[in-house]
């Protein structure tokens, strides 16, 4: 009996082994597949878009009665090709225009604006664009607030288009405790530190308004502050368009520039395309929300303001 046992034991650890190895070998083959699919459909594309534009091309070399300069033909198809990925942030420059680009990105001034609100128990930081020295702007009306016992802080991003990311990084790692807080991930899922804090982040509550406006380094400090120090975000949606930005150069006066890793935060979220969801959406009508974009709605008809204030004093 022990013999037989130890038979079937074997016959049936065989069974299991072919079935694992054929279950190994079907997903193997499907994964196998599917990377030829995608490869013989991309191929396919790749042939159809050539053709295409190599037709366009013999027709209106031998038929229009135009002149065609070069260049300018090769940078409408540049153009052309990057506005077909439908992405804002894809773009294309000729060499000057790069450098006033670049040069206007390195020197956006500072846009901060600090009060006190309700009873001037709450500090309130509102900026547009995160311009040269935001970041330390913010940290030293914190450090006021926090002189003057106010320890509860709303920041505002309603109206904040973007800017410097190594700004947003100071407001995190000056308000965030230690551990890593922003990382950048690439198309392949690799994943690399972009800001750390080493600091034991500082004793106060935060609350975040945010909207569609709220773009780029904004949606970093919102999510951020929202993964690190669980401030409660308020407001809208914001753009999606945190991302990294990579130069390629075509030729000697042509330049592209497009994403190609998304900012997350600590909690690996990817918002690339999506936007930070607030805790709490609290919607306003247009004519509040265009007064609001131009800063110039009042504090008691602000419902978001007020929503944040009441979160706030909790």
């Amino acid at each position: 009996m022990k013999f037989l046992s130890k038979k079937v034991s074997l016959g049936v650890g065989l069974a299991v082994l072919f079935v694992v190895a054929s279950g190994v070998y079907s997903l193997g083959y499907k994964i196998a597949m599917d990377k030829f699919n995608n490869l013989v459909s991309y191929t396919q594309e790749k042939q159809k878009m050539y053709g295409n534009l190599s037709e366009i091309d013999y027709i209106i070399r031998n038929e229009y009665i135009g002149n065609i300069e070069e260049s300018k033909l090769l940078e409408g198809i540049y153009i052309g090709y990057l506005g077909g990925v439908d992405d804002v942030n894809c773009k294309f420059f000729n060499r000057a225009d790069y450098l006033k680009y670049t040069e206007e990105k390195k020197n956006q001034p500072s846009e901060v604006f600090v009060d006190k609100i309700k009873d001037r128990s709450i500090g309130y930081i509102r900026f547009g664009t995160l311009g040269k020295n935001s970041g330390d702007e913010v940290i030293e009306a914190i450090d006021s607030f926090k002189s003057k016992q106010v320890d509860k802080i709303i920041i505002d991003l309603r109206s904040s288009y973007g800017g410097m990311v190594e700004e947003a990084f100071k407001i995190l790692r000056y308000l965030a405790p230690e551990g890593d807080l922003v990382y950048t991930v690439n198309k392949n899922g690799e994943e690399n530190v972009v800001c750390k804090s080493d600091t034991p982040g500082v004793d106060v509550k935060v609350v975040v308004l945010t909207g569609n406006y709220s773009w780029g380094a904004a949606e970093i400090i919102a999510s951020g502050l929202k993964d690190s120090i669980n401030a409660q975000v308020v407001g809208g949606i914001t753009s999606g368009n945190a991302a990294t930005e990579k130069m390629v150069e075509i030729d000697e006066d042509s330049i592209m520039v497009f994403p190609d890793a998304v900012y997350v935060t600590s909690k690996k979220d990817n918002f690339y395309g999506k936007g930070v969801s607030p805790d709490h959406i609290v919607s306003m009508d247009e004519q509040k929300e265009i007064l609001c974009l131009q800063n110039k709605l009042s504090y008691e008809k602000d419902d978001q303001l007020q929503k944040a204030i009441n979160i706030i004093n909790e």
